[in-house]
């Protein structure tokens, strides 16, 4: 998933807004099942993000990683010089520490 903030919008300013989704087999998915949690904390910290859902004690599950059986996510802020203007999400159902 790519989240990408409104060119007008201030940096880290304003919210988010699904840009696109695609999924293994190289087709656009909808917004749907993704940890919001885990982009919003990408957000605030300015840090990426790898979380190996199940027994990760680094990142407490939360109610959208159980529900959608999220196993791995990797999440990175995108910037542009200093201004951080998106978040690239990749998970995984499959397969735990699927990223490192």
């Amino acid at each position: 998933f790519l989240f990408l903030y409104k060119e007008d919008e201030p940096q880290g300013g304003g919210e988010l807004h699904f840009r696109v989704g695609r999924n293994a087999g190289k087709r656009d998915i909808p917004l749907s099942s993704y940890s919001s949690s885990v982009v919003k904390q990408v957000c605030r910290s300015r840090h990426p993000a790898v979380i190996n859902a199940e027994g990760d004690e680094t990142f407490s599950p939360t109610e959208s990683i159980v529900s959608h059986n999220l196993r791995s996510i990797i999440a990175a802020p995108l910037f542009l010089k200093e201004d951080l203007f998106g978040v690239l999400y990749v998970d995984s159902r499959l397969v735990r520490g699927a990223f490192s």
